[in-house]
């Protein structure tokens, strides 16, 4: 298993940098439109919707929606007067009030699922609002600042995913050699509290190499808050998939990613920690 993740993160890590940095923006942000579809496709199951023709019709409703966004909002317009358009604002709002709700629904497991757990339109309106945003925010970031470095904006998704990343590859090795303490055992057991130390301090060097290197123009104390955030964050996202899997009985959301499972279970702590990042960002005034 640890050989075959190994294996697929060495082969996306290239595909990922050339999308960030080489795409035009537009381009970008259909490719970014078409992984949120794929997202979609999978959540049909994680809302009590079997069968093929759910997993198509939410992946096709999930497309249009950021289709009709692109062809309204086109990329040069996603900033205007140093904030982030209209639809793009809502969205990053929705994400912070939404991760909120979802921080509560993960510290009160099992007890809050009796409100969602037999009405599948919730269930379908928390896919959106862990996958829309998402979108959002790669998009918010990839034009941050174009006119005057187009590549901005691409550095900076590149530290939130390292951050992921990192604090992903910290948790599971400092978990397996220190874990004792579980960090949500009823969502899922295997997390621990060092685990997810092992990951902060981890990400906490990534934070520390990109200060030095500066490719991202944030002040150092602005670049450790949003780290400590941004982390926390995908801690979150990676549990709330967890429970959603857990309330449906699965165990992973897909099988297109040997040794990761699916597009979900690569995504899931993106889904929190891009839009948390651009959230903590906007209110720095960076």
């Amino acid at each position: 298993m640890l050989k075959q993740r190994i294996l697929t993160a060495l082969l996306l890590l290239p595909l990922a940098l050339l999308v960030i940095f080489w795409l035009p923006i537009n381009a970008f942000g259909w490719v970014a439109a078409v992984l949120v579809a794929l997202g979609a496709w999978e959540w049909a199951p994680l809302a009590g919707l079997k069968g093929r023709f759910y997993q198509v019709l939410l992946a096709l409703i999930a497309f249009a929606v950021l289709a009709l966004v692109q062809y309204v909002v086109p990329v040069s317009s996603v900033w205007a007067f140093g904030q982030p358009a209209g639809f793009y604002s809502l969205m990053v709002l929705l994400a912070g009030f939404w991760w909120t709700v979802a921080a509560v629904l993960i510290t009160q497991y099992p007890e809050p699922k009796r409100f969602w757990q037999q009405n599948k339109r919730w269930r379908i309106l928390f896919g959106a609002l862990t996958l829309l945003p998402t979108w959002t925010g790669l998009m918010v970031l990839r034009d941050w600042r174009h006119d005057t470095d187009p590549l901005l904006g691409a550095w900076a998704i590149l530290f939130v995913l390292l951050l992921v990343w990192a604090a992903d590859t910290g948790a599971y090795f400092a978990g397996r050699a220190f874990g004792k303490n579980k960090l949500s055992p009823r969502v899922s057991p295997n997390k621990s509290i060092e685990g997810a130390m092992g990951g902060l301090a981890l990400a906490m060097v990534i934070c520390a190499i990109f200060v030095y290197l500066r490719p991202v123009t944030i002040s150092p104390s602005a670049m450790v808050v949003a780290s400590l955030l941004t982390v926390l964050a995908s801690i979150l996202g990676d549990l709330s998939e967890s429970m959603f899997k857990r309330e449906a009985g699965i165990k992973d959301s897909g099988s297109i990613l040997p040794g990761h499972g699916g597009i979900l279970d690569r995504i899931d702590s993106i889904t929190a920690a891009v839009p948390v990042f651009v959230l903590v960002m906007l209110a720095m005034g960076v």
